[in-house]
């Protein structure tokens, strides 16, 4: 089956300084999203993650490389109808009604009345803002501006749905409730690509992440593959009625400052230390690697990338 999305050394270039210097805002970027999954683009302020979205939803062209979208060229119209799209500081007018507005996006897609009317009630059903739908855009918070930036991405019924930071600026119930949306979409089928800096939102929500650094795809692939790189040892756990003896008869491994735990360093033979404490009678309940978060992990790589 033909990848959703596909780049092959996606590059693009921008003049600066009166056409003197040329800057690089991506590099031989390649990738794939898989149909069906929720992909996340992560990266620093400037890494490429909007310049790559706006090559693929056609507000710019690429200097080099090619991409597509369900098999199609990005500069396909046809493409584009299979795609809805959310960007980071969407602008709506706001003399109209939620309910307007929906239905003048709905007509620049080429929808039918009937449709538009269908298709704008279950979202506004969906996405919490029925009882709003009749109210002015200039009277909704940032929150209900976002979910209705959701809605117009959506009234379409697209395949593929990409979105440019949907969770900046929002508080935790308005992220909460965009989750939620993403979430429901992948569970019906839809493609998902979003952009983000929020990284624990990519850890509970991507089946598969990108990270970019200067232009440059830096990885791609699973969390947990990524992370697995970096484990740092393995935590036993135990019964906590056994957590003084353990404190007290395992002093190499350090104990879990709020769990009944040993921590065996990555290098040190963790299955002699399992079975001593089987040995000894000890109730062992779990074995869990410890891993850096995604969140050490960007850090850690973000400040090679800066040194070099």
């Amino acid at each position: 089956m033909t990848a959703a999305v596909q780049t092959h050394e996606l590059t693009k270039r921008y003049k600066s300084d009166f056409r003197v210097r040329t800057i690089t805002a991506l590099d031989s970027v390649s990738l794939a999203v898989e149909r069906g999954e929720v992909f996340g683009c992560i990266g620093h302020n400037g890494a490429g993650k909007t310049t790559l979205i706006k090559i693929l939803t056609g507000l710019i062209a690429a200097s080099g490389g090619r991409a597509t979208i369900m098999g199609r060229a990005v500069g396909d119209a046809a493409a584009r109808r299979d795609v809805g799209f959310l960007p980071e500081r969407p602008y709506f007018y706001e003399y109209l009604t939620a309910r307007e507005a929906l239905r003048f996006y709905g007509e620049l897609s080429g929808m039918k009345a009937a449709e538009i009317v269908g298709h704008s009630r279950a979202l506004f059903e969906m996405l919490d803002l029925t009882d709003a739908a009749g109210r002015l855009l200039k009277s909704y918070s940032k929150g209900m501006l976002q979910r209705f930036g959701m809605a117009q991405a959506l009234v379409h019924d697209p395949h593929l749905v990409i979105l440019d930071e949907p969770m900046s600026g929002l508080d935790p119930i308005g992220r909460g409730q965009i989750k939620a949306i993403i979430q429901r979409l992948k569970d019906e089928g839809k493609t998902i690509f979003f952009s983000t800096h929020i990284l624990s939102d990519v850890e509970q929500l991507c089946d598969r992440v990108a990270l970019l650094a200067h232009g440059k795809l830096w990885y791609a692939g699973t969390v947990d593959d990524l992370t697995a790189r970096y484990e740092q040892g393995v935590e036993i756990f135990v019964a906590p009625t056994h957590l003084k003896t353990i404190r007290e008869g395992f002093g190499r491994f350090q104990p879990h400052a709020d769990a009944p735990a040993l921590f065996v360093p990555k290098g040190e033979d963790a299955q002699a230390v399992l079975k001593a404490l089987v040995g000894r009678g000890i109730e062992v309940q779990r074995m869990t690697p410890r891993r850096k978060s995604l969140e050490e992990i960007f850090l850690a790589e973000f400040r090679k990338e800066e040194a070099r």
